[in-house]
């Protein structure tokens, strides 16, 4: 055997012992139950994140030849921008210690952000994303959704998690973390059935999306129901002009309202085999399953499915609907991302300059969060703004500012670390340059994602999380996970890392990085 196959045997061992790492074991990592589970989670990240940071030094070192990632005529650019703006926020931060480390039980600081771009530019390069890490990721998913939904109806697998109202789920830990992580692996799920043709693989994805879908709908947290939409608009915005996209998104969608379905008249005939939680706070998932027409919309959507997968389409239409959908792709590819920027530019101003339409109580007490952080923000100094408090810094002025102080104690009981708004977070401890170089980022790398049906999972990933990310907030089980399924999605872009040999094509049709 060669040394260039032994070389590569090597790195296949490696990326597999990772992807076991992080998508089995951290994921379902609990070692005393609920207690520091965030802090637990986020040293053994780090942990992983520094194994795949000195692997992608060895190949870099190793290899014939060290590619130069930065390159500022593409969204590599960004990334550049983004590592610098940290950087600046965290030299400059108002408690160096916290925003390099991140605060205790979180650790969403300067290390974790640093690691999970360094994460990013390795899939890019150096490791390939490869059908078992692929399976690693979904079957580690499986069984996190699994538990989830036992825990949902009161079944629970660990002792830890009864906590006796059915608050928790999983072993992610409590209803937020959870839905965040939920809004990674989900659209990523779904975007892989949408683009998927072989009929085995269609049925083992089909089967996880609707569980994952079930699990969304009956785990309580509105959010969940933000990505979904976001998740839909983008398949069939994606699909517009392809009778046979459009049959795809259809089977998606048509899973999604299976689970509903489902859900509703478990909960017409059984409610009581529901945790009390859900019962008690569930908002948009009881209004959804409690509305009769739910029943009617599977119907008619089932019946749009069958319609649009019936053989009768005629090869003259078919050619002139190919030239429609090439160049919709083309208009979608760069409407999506602009959207993206467009829509979180003006929801960031509204909840920085109008804070007092949320009220106090608006989104589970977000209301009161988002007006501490937008009147701290506005009173910091010119300088402060630019470049923030310094990540994971938001506790050191709030838990000093009197007038929001006592409020958020009555509240959550606690000292506040996020703002249950990514954006208006990082704007808080980031500043205008880091929020601006985020954006950028992510709506670039989205941009580039949308240009191959195989990489598309991976912008749904990105836009999905996102949209959950406007009243939630970035935390070990979702953040990291974006920047490294981000990566990967690129790196099969460079062709660098090619899914299986049935997409060899990509290599010879890839653009560059």
């Amino acid at each position: 055997m060669s040394d260039k196959r032994e070389s590569g045997d090597h790195k296949d061992v490696l990326t597999a012992a990772l992807g076991m790492l992080l998508f089995i074991i951290l994921p379902l990592l609990a070692p005393k139950g609920y207690y520091q589970l965030g802090e637990y989670k986020s040293v053994a990240f780090l942990c992983t994140g520094a194994a795949i940071i000195i692997a992608s030094a060895f190949c870099a070192l190793t290899g014939k030849e060290i590619k130069c990632f930065i390159n500022p005529g593409n969204a590599a650019g960004w990334f550049l921008f983004y590592g610098l703006s940290l950087c600046l926020s965290t030299v400059f931060s108002v408690d160096r210690r916290t925003a390099f480390w991140g605060a205790a039980g979180w650790r969403i600081g300067f290390v974790a952000e640093l690691v999970s771009v360094i994460c990013c530019i390795s899939f890019i390069h150096y490791f390939h994303w490869d059908k078992l890490l692929q399976s690693l990721f979904l079957s580690g998913g499986a069984v996190v959704i699994a538990i989830a939904i036992l825990n949902r109806f009161q079944v629970y697998p660990f002792s830890f998690m009864r906590d006796g109202e059915g608050y928790f789920l999983s072993t992610i830990g409590q209803i937020n973390w959870y839905c965040g992580w939920l809004s990674v692996i989900l659209p990523f799920a779904a975007g892989l059935l949408f683009a998927e043709e072989r009929k085995l693989q269609k049925i083992a994805l089909s089967m996880f999306c609707f569980i994952a879908f079930f699990s969304a709908i009956t785990q309580g947290s509105d959010s969940a129901f933000l990505f979904i939409g976001v998740l839909f608009m983008t398949l069939f915005l994606y699909a517009a002009g392809s009778r046979e996209k459009i049959h795809r998104a259809l089977s998606v969608w048509v899973l999604f309202l299976a689970a509903c379905v489902i859900a509703a008249v478990i909960l017409e005939r059984e409610p009581g085999i529901f945790a009390e939680y859900f019962l008690n706070h569930a908002g948009m998932a009881l209004r959804i399953l409690r509305w009769k027409g739910i029943y009617i919309l599977f119907i008619v959507s089932f019946a749009g499915m069958v319609y649009t997968g019936l053989p009768d389409w005629q090869g003259g239409i078919r050619r002139t609907e190919m030239k429609k959908s090439v160049r919709g792709e083309i208009f979608i590819r760069n409407l999506i991302p602009v959207g993206m920027v467009l829509v979180s530019v003006f929801l960031l101003a509204v909840q920085v300059l109008f804070p007092e339409i949320f009220t106090p109580e608006f989104g589970n007490n977000r209301g009161i969060q988002w007006k501490a952080v937008s009147d701290t923000w506005r009173s910091f100094s010119p300088g402060r703004k630019l470049i923030g408090a310094g990540p994971d810094c938001l506790n050191y002025y709030l838990r000093n500012y009197t007038e929001y102080a006592a409020q958020i104690h009555a509240f959550f009981g606690e000292n506040i670390v996020a703002a249950h708004s990514i954006l208006l977070h990082r704007l808080f401890t980031t500043g205008i340059l880091g929020t601006a170089a985020y954006i950028l980022l992510l709506a670039s790398s989205v941009r580039k994602l949308l240009t191959r049906e195989t990489t598309m999972p991976f912008a749904l990933v990105v836009l999905c999380y996102c949209a959950n990310g406007l009243v939630s907030f970035d935390q070990v089980m979702n953040m990291p996970y974006v920047f490294l399924l981000m990566g990967a999605g690129l790196g099969l872009l460079t062709g660098e890392g090619i899914i299986g040999t049935e997409h060899a094509s990509v290599k010879k049709a890839c653009i560059e990085f």
